[in-house]
């Protein structure tokens, strides 16, 4: 492996957390020393799907049976092949890795299962260590990497570049319950455990902090800080993005304002949830403004969702909501700002 690649960088994100928009603004296959893949990642969705196909999150992970285990590590490892694949074009090529992931779904289904069941965590965990992707760690940083709660090995994701985008829950969590509900065509009590688990940026802010203790060990590779994106900035100050790939080593020219929307041609062969999770980005010709926190209030979408969902739903929204916003305000008051102007 080219000991001058660049570290691959991972965005992490959330449903509904505008991450379409940030990808369609990097404008990836534009930028002429990035490998990526069409959909941005979501490597491990398809083993969530098949989390909650099976109803595991439903129960303790000490209740699954050999034979549910073992399909689940079958769709595991089916996954990491497919992020293997990208990794191995990037050697090839000597370009950078760029992909993003929902941070609720790279996490260790062992470890979901816990958050959701509140039970503990049992020891045995599933992690995917990556073929042909040695460690850049020396033995004594190695063997002081800490744990981490995704399917991924510390030696990987410690090397990774990381950057977070958060969105203010009281947008993104009832516009994911809005998506599921059409797509799944139930209510919020027979989803429950499919939302619990995205319905928290515990995952995003403990993902953020155990960078920051990779980053403080002090090896000479990893000394990147990992880096906060609000949806809202993008939105009012998209020319934060320029900065922002200024500071990852992207290409700032390769970002884009404006483009054409989607055909209907090019929409035909669409799949159904891609469909609804990029139904605005795909009318777009541009940014649209107005799905911005700011002048907004969560009592006032209390009473929206009320309306919307009835009583019942809004009230557990709006926990949901309320519960999260402590790790969204903490990420946000560390998210990256432009520069000050020199005079």
């Amino acid at each position: 492996m080219d000991s001058e690649l660049k570290p691959p960088l991972v965005i992490f994100t959330y449903p509904r957390s505008a991450s379409n928009l940030l990808l369609r603004m990097l404008s990836l296959p534009e930028q002429g020393n990035v490998v990526s893949v069409e959909s941005g990642g979501y490597f491990f969705m398809p083993a969530i799907w098949k989390l909650r196909e099976m109803g595991l999150l439903n129960r303790p992970s000490s209740d699954w049976t050999a034979t549910e285990i073992e399909s689940l590590h079958e769709i595991y490892s089916t996954c990491a092949k497919d992020l293997e694949s990208l990794l191995e074009k990037s050697m090839e090529t000597g370009k950078r890795v760029i992909f993003k992931e929902h941070s609720p779904f790279g996490i260790c289904p062992y470890v979901q299962s816990a958050y959701l069941q509140k039970s503990e965590i049992p020891d045995h965990k599933l992690k995917l260590r990556l073929k042909g992707w040695p460690s850049r760690f020396t033995r004594k940083t190695h063997d002081s990497l800490p744990p981490n709660d995704t399917v991924l090995v510390s030696d990987f994701l410690g090397y990774c570049a990381a950057s977070f985008l958060i969105r203010h829950p009281a947008l993104a969590f009832p516009s994911y319950y809005r998506m599921t509900k059409s797509i799944l065509a139930g209510d919020l009590n027979t989803v429950t455990p499919a939302l619990t688990e995205v319905f928290t940026l515990k995952w995003t802010r403990d993902l953020y902090d155990w960078f920051l203790k990779v980053r403080d060990l002090g090896e000479d590779c990893q000394k990147l800080d990992p880096i906060v994106l609000d949806a809202d900035d993008l939105i009012e100050t998209p020319n934060l993005l320029l900065h922002y790939c200024e500071v990852v080593g992207l290409d700032p020219s390769k970002v884009q304002f404006q483009w054409a929307p989607a055909t209907r041609d090019q929409l035909d062969n669409v799949p159904k949830i891609r469909l609804h999770s990029r139904s605005t980005l795909y009318a777009s010709s541009g940014i649209v403004g107005g799905k911005t926190f700011r002048g907004m209030s969560i009592e006032t979408e209390l009473e929206n969702w009320k309306n919307e969902f009835g009583s019942d739903v809004a009230a557990q929204l709006h926990r949901f909501v309320m519960d999260a916003l402590p790790d969204y305000e903490y990420l946000f008051a560390r998210r990256i700002q432009m520069p000050p102007k020199s005079h």
